[in-house]
């Protein structure tokens, strides 16, 4: 593997990472008590 696909998959895992951790903090804020239920499924 090349430099600078290291260096792509590496952005593309911290953009993905990312993305996710807006996602759930909007629907965190937007719907309090669904995301609580969601979490506790998944906990």
């Amino acid at each position: 593997m090349r430099l600078s696909e290291f260096i792509i998959s590496i952005l593309d895992i911290i953009l993905c990472n990312l993305a996710s951790a807006i996602i759930t903090s909007l629907f965190a804020r937007l719907y309090p008590e669904l995301y609580s239920k969601k979490f506790q499924l998944v906990l």
